[in-house]
């Protein structure tokens, strides 16, 4: 039972994380501009640490090329870094810290694995890169950044605004997703020192409570989405403050 929670938090967060990019032109689009001006508010499952997993999760950073350049960030054990975001992570050592192998399986690059062109292809697409994602299989939660393309509108340009943007699309995702009823919206957060405009989601499940929270970081030509995914409220507060600004 745990299991399956575990592999259905990971496609939560999956689906939710990837609805940063904006919708193509469809009939869709004029309902969810109008909803915009009108608000003002099976995957691999790798749950269990072994020797192999946690011996490749060596220190690795890189930065692709391109006019979209995607920081995948660095991690070295149980601590992420990443210095285009200006954050930092050291997780408990009884999270498990995924992997470039998982996450190209969550990407669906297991061929090709990170190689650039594999990449800049993802975001030329406008799709969702999974770069970053963690999970504790005590607590049944699971952290996860994700980057893709930014094709907002310009009105779109700060937090609060992309919270707006996004938040029927998301809620809209969950329900398709099995939460049921979908509850939540707009809200704030401090993360990193600061308070952020986040988008909260809650729901049920299989029986089981879900809380999904959406923090969206533009930088440049890209949205960087953080997403938290339990089934203990509480978690949320306390995986935010794992992260501190880099100084």
């Amino acid at each position: 039972m745990k299991k399956r929670i575990i592999a259905l938090l990971l496609l939560l967060a999956l689906a939710l994380t990837a609805c940063t990019s904006a919708p193509k032109d469809t009939e869709d689009d004029k309902r969810v501009s109008e909803a915009t001006d009108a608000s003002e508010t099976e995957v691999t499952e790798t749950t269990e640490e072994s020797p192999e997993a946690t011996a490749t999760t060596e220190a690795t950073e890189e930065t692709l090329p391109g006019q979209t350049d995607v920081d995948l960030g660095a991690i070295d054990g149980n601590a992420y870094r990443n210095e285009t975001l200006g954050i930092s992570c050291s997780f408990p050592e009884d999270w498990y810290i995924y992997n470039e192998t998982d996450l190209a399986s969550l990407n669906k690059l297991v061929e090709s694995g990170f190689a650039h062109e594999a990449i800049a292809d993802i975001i030329e697409r406008e799709e969702t890169l999974i770069i970053f994602c963690a999970s504790d299989p005590a607590t049944m939660t699971s952290v996860q950044i994700a980057a893709s393309k930014n094709t907002l509108p310009d009105a779109a340009a700060d937090e609060a605004a992309i919270v707006r943007y996004f938040s029927p699309i998301v809620m809209q995702q969950a329900a398709e997703s099995g939460m049921q009823p979908v509850t939540g919206g707009g809200a704030e957060a401090d993360f990193c020192g600061q308070t952020h405009a986040v988008l909260m989601v809650s729901g049920e499940t299989m029986g089981v409570s879900l809380y999904e929270t959406l923090l969206y970081l533009p930088r440049g030509g890209l949205i960087y989405a953080l997403s938290v995914t339990t089934t203990q409220e509480s978690m949320i507060e306390e995986c935010l403050g794992m992260f501190e600004a880099i100084q």
